[in-house]
């Protein structure tokens, strides 16, 4: 299937820019080698965290949300321990001491970046 689609694919008759790297995925579409899943899903992962950190930019400025609380470190490494650990009974002490804050740093961060407690977060 996509094969029969990458071979419907109208060339460009002028090179622009972007052309030799999408002549090397439509190869490796067309002719799949060894190498082939590690070269096609590296620009997916690139386009993924494009998207992400458009996404990101653009709450910045309206508005906060969990996604923000990942651009401020400490809330960062709170929201990834709540996440790795779901079952623990976190409290803000907990939390705090487990990435090396200040309880007091991160009850005044997380809200600010999630408008949320970390109590609140971890409750919903």
């Amino acid at each position: 299937m996509i094969n029969s689609a990458v071979r419907r694919c109208p060339t460009p008759a002028a090179p622009h820019h972007g052309d030799v790297t999408s002549r090397e995925h439509l190869q490796h579409f067309s002719h799949p080698q060894f190498g082939t899943t590690a070269a096609l899903n590296s620009p997916i992962d690139l386009l993924l965290i494009q998207v992400i950190r458009t996404r990101l930019d653009a709450r910045a400025e309206k508005r906060v949300s969990w996604l923000s609380g990942l651009l401020d470190p400490p809330v960062r490494d709170a929201l990834t321990k709540i996440h790795q650990e779901p079952s623990r009974p976190w409290t803000t002490a907990t939390l705090a001491a487990a990435i090396s804050v200040y309880r007091a740093t991160l009850s005044r961060r997380f809200p600010a970046a999630t408008e949320q407690t970390p109590g609140d977060y971890l409750t919903r």
